[in-house]
């Protein structure tokens, strides 16, 4: 395995099959058994109405890209390419943070030890409570407030973060 991933960020170690075996019903369920989850899948076809192993009907392959999309705008899914999700994935392993209390603030000292040249996802940071600001490097960043806890993407290599809370 180390010799495949020579030169790579990630590779692929499992896929799902999304062929001619697979209906509405079942593709749904996959999507919905993955944020469930909090796992991230591969999707692979051999041909959509062609192929080794195409869809019965097209149409089955186009809802599933509309379902897919739908919960990407609501914020539930990630779709990404497999660099991407690699890159993810190694730099939040990887990712050792220092987090001081001062007064209403919070500051964080995140630290990769990846080359920052591969490997520049940005990472959520998940934080209890409501953030009224969010800054990484003295630069604004954006801060996503849900109930009980606010979302904030920083930039891993990108230096320290402070948040007002």
């Amino acid at each position: 395995m180390t010799l495949a991933l020579q030169g790579r960020i990630g590779a692929r170690m499992f896929q799902t099959s999304i062929g001619s075996k697979r209906d509405s019903l079942w593709l749904s369920g996959w999507l919905r058994r993955l944020i469930k989850n909090q796992e991230w899948g591969v999707g692979m076809t051999h041909g959509i109405l062609v192929g080794y192993d195409h869809f019965t009907d097209a149409n089955i392959f186009w809802q599933h890209l509309d379902e897919a999309a739908s919960l990407r705008k609501e914020g539930k899914l990630w779709i990404a390419p497999l660099a991407d999700v690699a890159a993810y994935q190694a730099e939040s392993d990887t990712l050792q943070m220092k987090v001081k209390r001062k007064k209403e603030k919070l500051v964080v000292t995140a630290k990769v030890a990846l080359d920052k040249q591969l490997y520049r996802q940005p990472l959520t940071l998940i934080i209890e409570g409501t953030i009224k600001e969010a800054r990484q490097d003295h630069r604004p960043l954006m801060v996503i407030r849900r109930e009980g806890y606010s979302l904030i993407d920083i930039q891993p290599h990108g230096g320290t973060i402070t948040m007002r809370l």
